[in-house]
């Protein structure tokens, strides 16, 4: 996977893969949306003893992630998401969800002719 600039509802957003000693935003975690500067970071892995086998299928789960993030945040729907208790634009579960879920609809649109 190799850098390049993405479409979120009409701001260009960065999106970089990185190894974690290249970015101190990868410390903890294994990617990032900054709505600042319009930057998505996925951490580049290193084969692990504990690692899952395929790690490009893992980084592209990340990236999906990251590029929801943005979405939400271009949308402004994070903006007032904690009027509601739970904070929903900002769950990582509704957020995964969507990710996991979203290749999987357009595959179902495309194929019902309905994009």
């Amino acid at each position: 996977m190799q850098d390049c600039k993405i479409n979120v509802l009409g701001t260009k957003y960065s999106l970089f893969f990185r190894k974690r000693d290249e970015d101190e935003g990868l410390k903890e975690m294994d990617g990032y949306c900054d709505k600042t500067s319009k930057e998505l970071v996925i951490c580049v892995h290193e084969p692990e003893l504990n690692s899952v086998k395929n790690l490009e299928v893992y980084e592209k789960k990340v990236a999906r992630h990251e590029i929801i993030h943005a979405f939400i945040e271009e949308s402004g729907l994070s903006e007032c998401t904690f009027i509601c208790k739970e904070g929903w634009a900002k769950n990582e579960e509704m957020v995964d969800w969507m990710a996991a879920q979203l290749p999987k609809i357009f595959v179902a649109f495309s194929k019902a002719d309905v994009m």
